[in-house]
Order: structure tokens, then sequence, then C-alpha cells
């Protein structure tokens, strides 16, 4: 319980001084994105969405990476899930719940910034998660190194990115139109800019004009 409690009490440390950190950051990102061209709508939202993912991914992968007392060992899934369980309800219940939300916040968001689906989520949370699992055995952080953990880990990112599935990023505007900008303005780019002065919009003439009746098209 001891444990736990201290655990927590570091996490909410951490993540109070990265959400703190983020804040001039976000600003920075926002200001250097309208002065590249990007409409401030756009801007917005790739900056909101990569400040997400740093801020709700790095404080649990700290606390993943935080050593403990103990050796390092590595144990095949079954007894890693026998270890769990044994701790009790309350120890298992944040081994579970904890694993799960490692990088549910890439799950969230990045599908809403970039166009990737629940497979690329699935499977960048996958190796990242591989990565993390090598790193607390070879650099013996005196952590439990287990496969149940990878799973954990890609399919709380999974199950986010399902949930925001509304959200992801397409090829529509903002509010939803196809053809309008990020902006929300018809005829603009996906950084809210309209096209070069002097070069038309290819278009199909016969598409455009409606055939009167009677009238065929060759």
């Amino acid at each position: 319980m001891i444990a736990i409690g201290t655990s927590v009490g570091y996490l909410v440390v951490v993540t109070a001084a990265v959400v703190l950190l983020s804040v001039p950051a976000a600003h920075l990102l926002v200001r250097r994105r309208q002065r590249a061209g990007s409409s401030p709508a756009r801007a917005w939202r790739a900056t909101l969405a990569e400040v997400g993912m740093v801020v709700g991914t790095l404080p649990p992968v700290w606390l993943v990476l935080t050593p403990a007392d103990g050796p390092s060992r590595i144990v095949d899934p079954l007894r890693g899930l026998h270890e769990n369980l044994a701790g009790g309800p309350l120890s298992a219940s944040v081994q579970v719940v904890g694993n799960l939300f490692v990088f549910a916040a890439f799950g969230l968001l990045g599908p809403v910034r970039w166009r990737i689906g629940v497979r690329e989520v699935l499977l960048v949370a996958a190796v990242a998660s591989v990565v993390l699992e090598a790193s607390q055995y070879l650099f013996d952080l005196g952590r439990v190194s287990d496969l149940v953990d990878v799973v954990l880990n890609a399919g709380g990112a999974g199950l986010a990115a399902i949930c925001v599935r509304r959200w992801w990023h397409t090829g529509t505007g903002v509010d939803g139109r196809a053809g309008a900008g990020v902006d929300g303005r018809a005829g603009t780019g996906v950084d809210g800019a309209r096209p070069p002065a002097g070069r038309a919009i290819d278009t199909d003439p016969a598409a455009a004009t409606p055939h009167r009746y009677g009238e065929h098209s060759t």
C-alpha cells in the first residue's frame, strides 16, 4: 500500500511538472506553425494533439523506468499474470489499469494528429512496450519484464483509438464538410491557405456543365 501510494505521489508530481512545461511549449509551436502558413485551427489542432500525447505518455513511462528494489527478471506470461493476481485485488487492479494507460494518450490523439488507424496504433504501442520491457531488464531497474505488460500496453492504446474513431484525421475539414479547409472555408488547403494565384483548379467542364434534356455526352 505504501509503495502504491508513493508511486502515485511521484506520478502526480511528474505529471504536474510536464503540464506546466507544456503550456509555453504549445504556444511556441502554434506561433511557429502560423508563421509557416498554417491556419489557427490547423495549428492548434496539431499542437494540442502532440502536446497531449507527450503529457499523457511521459509520466507513466517515467514511472515504468523508475528503479525498484529487487533483481530484474523476465517471466513467462502465465507466471507474470499469477504474480499480478497474487498481490490482491487492489494491486492487480493498479497493475492492469496502469498498463492500459501507459500508451493510451497516443491511442487517443495519434489518429487525430496523423492518418493512422487501430492497426498502426497497436503496432507502435507494442514496439514501444517491448523497448520499455527490454530496458527494464538491460538497465537492471529491479523490475519484472513480462509479455502480459506488452499486451496490456498495446491493448490500452488500441482501445483508446477506437473510442475516438469519429475524430480521426480525415480528408474533410474540421467542420466535417468534404472540400472544406481545416478552418472551415471552402477551397482552402489543409493548412487553410488558398491555391497560388494563376494556378487553375483542374475541373472537368463536361462534369461541371449540366446537360440539357435530349443532349448526349461524347
